[in-house]
This record gives structure tokens, C-alpha cells and sequence, in this order.
């Protein structure tokens, strides 16, 4: 599994972990630049574990897409065996289509009031 999400993430240029079924984490694994900036404080720390939450609490039967108000996707993929989730494949912190200007400056605003200051 290790091998996999290794190799996805290289391929896609995404993250990608997996999280058990009752929603916990393995400790360290790879963020985007942008939620590794929001994750700074605890407003954005906050922030970003609503958005994960609202994807795995949604991905019982299927494939589940959520977009954080800073514009990030995030995507919870459920595994299952035996009729049984296992866990979720939780990929995120991707943007489909590239912010403009002004999408740029509402999240630089947004990210501003959550305390993380952006160059």
C-alpha cells in the first residue's frame, strides 16, 4: 500500500493517504504547500480538518469531492473488502483549474483572517 500511495503521488503530482475506516491518520504524510501553510495555525488547522471530515463522513457509499473555501479539492475514496470499509483513499489539496487574480486575492484575504500571513 505504502508502494502505491508512493507511487501515486509521484505520478499525479496530488497527495494521497489512507485513512482508516474510523478516520484516523498516520501521522506525518505529504500536504500541499498551500494546506501546509493553512495548517500553521489552529484557525486553519480548523479549517482544513472540516473539509476532511465532511468528505469521509460522506464517502459511506461512494466517491466523495468537496472544495474548501481557500479552492482546494479534496476526494475520499472508500475501500472496501467484504462488504466492509476498510479505510478511505483521501486525495486532496489540488486546485482544477488555476486560481485568477481575483480568486487569488480572496484567498490570500481568506487566509489572512485565519492567520496565516501569504506573501
Amino acid at each position: 500500500m505504502q508502494e502505491f500511495l508512493r507511487d501515486f503521488c509521484a505520478a499525479t503530482g496530488t497527495t494521497v493517504e489512507f485513512v482508516g475506516a474510523l478516520g484516523q491518520r498516520a501521522g506525518d504524510h505529504e500536504v500541499s504547500p498551500l494546506c501546509a501553510l493553512l495548517r500553521r495555525t489552529t484557525a486553519g488547522c480548523r479549517f482544513c480538518c472540516a473539509t476532511i471530515q465532511q468528505v469521509l463522513e460522506g464517502a459511506t457509499t461512494s466517491t466523495v469531492r468537496a472544495q474548501c473555501d481557500v479552492g482546494l479539492c479534496e476526494s475520499a475514496i472508500p475501500v472496501r473488502a467484504g462488504g466492509q470499509i476498510l479505510g478511505y483513499l483521501l486525495i486532496g489539496g489540488f486546485f482544477f483549474k488555476r486560481p485568477d487574480q481575483t480568486e487569488q486575492n480572496r484567498i490570500r484575504h481568506l487566509m489572512e483572517r485565519l492567520g496565516t500571513p501569504v506573501d
